[in-house]
């Protein structure tokens, strides 16, 4: 079994499902991913998304975000898109508590670092690199600081509460 990795993401959008054969309607949300995971993205890879929001800092002081429970917990299906810098992620949300059926999840693309490509993937991409667009860019916080919504701070590693800051 694949190892969970926990991906702290910021919300980009949100989409609107109508379904078919029942009066419930489903949702799509579209997130960017902002610190680097401990492993990273993958096809068949299992993902939790912490949505984070920004917290007012002190000048010269690390980016803070408070992380929110997540509404986001699944398998990566697919590729969606990739552009030069990110590649683009469909994850399959196992998490029945909430109306969301997939989420989007945006990667700077940092190979072995932030995602993870099977050899065809790679060869794909290396054949469409010069056709590929630059129309987004994705900044990594490597010095963001991250409390839950309890108070108490984030584990990188399982998105578990810990005693010290993290500093992403």
């Amino acid at each position: 079994m694949d190892p969970l990795s926990v991906i702290h993401v910021k919300e980009c959008g949100r989409a609107t499902i109508d379904s078919p054969i029942g009066a419930r309607q489903y949702s799509v949300v579209y997130y960017d991913m902002v610190t680097t995971p401990l492993h990273p993205v993958r096809v068949g890879g299992r993902v939790r998304c912490h949505r984070l929001s920004s917290i007012l800092a002190p000048p010269d002081t690390p980016e803070r975000y408070i992380s929110k429970r997540p509404e986001v917990v699944g398998e990566v299906i697919a590729i969606r898109g990739m552009e030069k810098d990110t590649t683009e992620f469909v994850v399959r949300n196992q998490n029945t508590s909430t109306t969301t059926k997939f989420a989007y999840l945006t990667v700077p693309h940092v190979p072995g670092v932030t995602v993870q490509l099977t050899w065809l993937q790679r060869a794909v991409r290396f054949l469409l690199t010069r056709f590929l667009p630059r129309i987004k860019w994705i900044a990594i916080r490597s010095k963001a600081a991250i409390v839950n919504e309890t108070g108490g701070h984030m584990d990188l590693a399982t998105g578990d509460e810990m005693h010290d800051i993290y500093e992403a």
